[in-house]
């Protein structure tokens, strides 16, 4: 029996197990895209999403590149399978899927509310027992309507004409094109940043080079662009975190009261902070051990059912078989670690419990140096992480990891083996040169806030958040005209300082007066860079101390820590000239080119400025440290140099 729709199946069934899929060209894929696949993972009912990737080439981006984006974008869903399309029509290739389709129930992914709701409801009805396809189905075989009900997502915070309309891939090409990353990051909302470096590094030189001798005459910052050599290179990131998860700088612990701000401050200038250890800027990996062998995972579909799915060596060489350093990096790191392993007279099963306990590990290896030169390769081990069935944390915890450490010590070969393994080293802050003048004028600059603002010293980042809200929001009903609605602006701060979407924005400014709720919806896509903009005072102190505590650091990994900061620092001038220069060269032919690269120049001195400049550049990312029972960072001025560096290595 076929059915046309699922509903009285479902009436039927305890459990269904759906696969759906989702054909497009999607070159590349989008945060649109994302964001429909997402919905699906999250449907008990869906056992696999299938990704059909279009044939055919658009602006330089083929199907085997369009593959490799949308593995990576789709990594961390393990219910994502990514195929090639077989047939120059995704759709087509969808419809003769099906003709040899193993037994199941299966739909083609699509919103209600999307323009591609018509094409599914074809697909159902086509395969229906009077429908031209339903006599290619073997006899267990069904096809079912089961389309989600979610807003196409838009583009914000792009300030173009673009902004509001919904995400499209061709979009994101001119983006590209235009040498306008900002733009293009709009594309993919929600997505780390990392993430987003990731598609824009694979493109870089890809959709540029479809276009010379395409581009008409007089666009000749295109043809510039292209000649420059800026982009022949398809350099590939590691995702930071990978399954281990992202850590706050202080600033964004918005929970932190402004006492423990102040407190933040003393402590790191009098080598107060706990548990010190330094944060690594390589690649971050965990490993566990399984049936007598090194298992890896890079993202939570690895540590489900204890590992279930995790990648052992050979597994590992496929999965970054498109990226040789990646791969050699790897693929090395497990080796060494498998082998150093297996030489200890340590109980490994006790030890990591059958994939119940994994190790958190910093792959640093010269070849795939982000900013921070090591000079050396390393394993680098942070802690253990406890998970549950589902890959949920359970606990962080050293436990064995001192005599894990020692038994590999003991072992490991320094001529046969590529990697020095080691648990991460506890740093110590030594003592800083007018450290009081330095926690004075910091303090200082915390209380001025606190006075500005009115908080008080119990309050949180979030309450100054949310209070500055208040006032920019009555600021601008005042210069209206309009009289304050405290439910309405309470209710707006939810919105924007919490991130809370209900009501949606339709509901929320339902019978509100017109002006106000045209300026409320103006603002809402836009309101992130505001909020950067209120935190931005709280940044730059945090910046300062963090470049003041990373500059007085004992025991940290690079081999030789002064040659380090004097290769970052030479990056950096390299960088800044770069971006001078090539401000200066698309002026004439493409001035918003140039202001736009002007500006980005302007933002990340200023920051870098404000963190203590091109001299207090340090040779480590930052230091990650125990505050009230809660893991934080403080990072100086790494994200400035972070930025600068990469317009070197990518172009912006």
């Amino acid at each position: 029996m076929k059915f046309q729709s699922l509903k009285s199946w479902i009436n039927e069934q305890d459990q269904q197990e759906i696969i759906v899929l989702y054909p497009g060209g999607f070159k590349p894929m989008t945060g649109g895209h994302l964001n429909l696949i997402n919905k699906y993972t999250e449907n008990p009912n869906v056992q696999e999403i299938i990704v059909l990737v279009g044939k055919g080439i658009r602006n330089g981006i083929d199907q085997e590149t369009a593959i490799n984006i949308a593995k990576e974008l789709t990594k961390w869903m393990s219910k994502v399978t990514v195929k090639a399309s077989d047939y120059p029509s995704p759709v087509l290739t969808a419809y003769k899927f099906m003709e040899t389709a193993p037994d199941g129930i299966y739909s083609l992914a699509s919103s209600s509310k999307g323009k591609d709701y018509e094409r599914v409801k074809n697909f159902v009805k086509q395969h229906q027992p009077d429908g031209k396809y339903y006599n290619v189905l073997r006899p267990e075989v069904d096809v079912v309507e089961l389309s989600v009900n979610v807003e196409p997502k838009t583009f914000e915070g792009r300030n173009d004409e673009f902004e509001g309309q919904p995400i499209s891939a061709s979009i994101l090409r001119q983006d590209i094109l235009n040498n306008d990353k900002f733009s293009f990051f709009s594309g993919y909302p929600q997505i780390p940043e990392k993430d987003k470096e990731n598609v824009w590094n694979i493109l870089q030189g890809i959709v540029k080079e479809a276009f010379v001798g395409t581009i008409p005459s007089g666009v000749s910052n295109y043809e510039t662009v292209n000649k420059s050599g800026r982009y022949s290179s398809r350099v590939f990131q590691i995702v930071e975190g990978g399954a281990a998860g992202h850590m706050k700088n202080i600033w964004e612990a918005n929970e932190l009261t402004f006492e423990d701000l102040r407190d933040l401050i003393n402590q790191s200038l009098s080598g107060q902070l706990k548990n010190i250890s330094e944060k690594l800027d390589g690649q971050n990996v965990l490993f566990s051990w399984k049936d007598d062998k090194l298992v890896a995972a890079r993202n939570k579909g690895h540590l489900k059912n204890f590992g279930e799915n995790a990648l052992d060596i050979n597994e590992m060489e496929e999965f970054f078989s498109q990226y040789d350093e990646i791969k050699l990096a790897f693929t090395g790191a497990m080796k060494d670690m498998q082998d150093a392993l297996r030489k200890t007279n340590l109980n490994l099963d006790k030890i990591f419990q059958d994939g119940k306990n994994w190790m958190n590990i910093e792959v640093l290896y010269p070849d795939t140096e982000n900013i921070i030169p090591y000079g050396s390769a390393q394993l680098r081990i942070h802690h253990f992480r406890e998970i549950d069935e589902e890959a949920n944390l359970v606990n962080v915890h050293i436990k064995n990891l001192n005599e894990l450490e020692s038994a590999i010590q003991q072992v490991q070969n320094k001529e046969d083996e590529t990697f020095f393994i080691a648990k991460t080293n506890l740093v110590e802050i030594d003592n800083i040169k007018d450290s009081d003048n330095i926690r004075e004028s910091l303090i200082r600059q915390i209380q001025k806030i606190q006075l500005e603002n009115e908080i008080d010293d119990n309050e949180t980042i979030q309450d100054y958040i949310d209070e500055s809200l208040r006032k920019y929001i009555e600021e601008n009903f005042d210069v209206m005209g309009k009289p304050i609605d405290n439910e309405l602006i309470d209710n707006i701060i939810q919105r924007w300082g919490h991130g809370v979407k209900t009501p949606n924005i339709r509901k929320l400014l339902k019978d509100v007066d017109t002006q106000i709720a045209k300026w409320v919806r103006g603002k809402d896509k836009s309101i992130k860079t505001k909020i950067k903009e209120i935190i931005f005072p709280i940044e730059k102190i945090f910046l300062q101390l963090g470049s003041t505590v990373l500059n007085n650091l004992k025991g940290l990994a690079s081999s030789d820590p002064l040659e380090s900061s004097q290769k970052i620092k030479a990056k950096v001038e390299k960088a800044i000239q770069k971006l001078k220069e090539e401000s200066k060269k698309i002026d004439s032919s493409d001035p918003e080119s140039a202001e736009k690269i002007a500006k980005f120049l302007g933002t990340q001195l200023e920051r870098l400025e404000k963190s203590g400049g091109i001299d207090l550049i340090a040779p480590t990312e930052g230091i990650v440290f125990e505050y009230k029972d809660n893991l934080l960072k403080l990072t100086g001025n790494f994200g400035p140099i972070n930025q600068l560096i990469g317009f070197l290595k990518f172009g912006r």
